[in-house]
């Protein structure tokens, strides 16, 4: 039988998870005095994996690598966009790169936020999955001194 899975260990895992590379970045940006693409790859990490570890945990994996899909893909979109005004070198004076940039930092944002604070109920949703008692399972049967063979219905519980 599947060990139940705690709420707190993976509310704790999606937090911390995310809250340890980007404070770890910020250490190292007050160690080395600039920023570097060490500290970069630390906090995107952070920021794109961290918030679904609990629910990869509870063994959500859907919802777990949706989310991790989904900020990928917002961060791409808004790194595109600071890419493109840094090699036009505009300095983000144009309305429609900021508001751009902003339409996809606020869901990223919003998208973080709400993973650590689901994780929790995918906890819970994975301990009420696994208390169902009985399961139906459609066995193969061989028999191979009366050479037979069929089908059985077993019922585990």
């Amino acid at each position: 039988m599947k060990n139940p899975k705690s709420e707190a260990t993976a509310f704790y895992w999606s937090l911390g998870a995310t809250l340890i590379p980007n404070l770890t970045s910020f250490v190292i940006n007050d160690i080395e005095g600039h920023y570097s693409l060490t500290q970069f790859i630390i906090s995107a990490s952070g920021a794109v994996i961290g918030p679904s570890i609990g629910h990869l945990y509870a063994e959500r994996w859907g919802r777990g690598l949706a989310t991790i899909g989904l900020r990928i893909g917002l961060g791409s979109l808004g790194a595109g966009i600071v890419f493109y005004e840094i090699t036009t070198e505009s300095n983000f004076e144009s309305k429609t790169a900021v508001l751009l940039f902003t339409a996809t930092s606020i869901p990223f944002v919003c998208s973080m936020i709400y993973d650590i604070y689901t994780a929790p109920s995918s906890a819970r949703k994975y301990n009420e999955s696994i208390g169902k008692t009985g399961n139906v399972y459609l066995m193969p049967r061989f028999n191979t001194k009366e050479e037979s063979y069929g089908f059985s219905v077993v019922y585990c519980f």
